[in-house]
């Protein structure tokens, strides 16, 4: 942590720059969840998509929870961020369609 600090604290917080990367390892698995759903198990775009953004968000939260406290307290957070967490799948269903 203190060489990344050195490397790139006086741009970013070195925080952000692993929220920011853990994001970038989040659409990684989004993208590649979706290929294998669509190619390899042929389900359809809206049920791939969903699959792939349930296992995304799932990826996301446990390293997050990991990098800012820790450890993998899953079953200790707050109900109020698991309601804010399933709410966003919802957001985005007419967002996305097949090209």
């Amino acid at each position: 942590m203190l060489l990344a600090d050195k490397l790139i604290g006086h741009m970013v917080p070195v925080r952000f720059a692993l929220f920011a990367m853990i994001g970038a390892l989040g659409l990684l698995v989004h993208l590649t969840t979706l290929w294998i759903s669509l190619k390899l198990f042929g389900l359809g775009f809206a049920v791939a998509q969903s699959v792939a953004r349930a296992v995304a968000m799932t990826s996301n939260f446990f390293f997050n929870t990991r990098a800012a406290l820790g450890g993998w307290p899953a079953w200790r957070e707050p109900s109020s961020a698991r309601f804010g967490i399933s709410r966003c799948p919802l957001s985005s269903l007419g967002v996305g369609k097949p090209v």
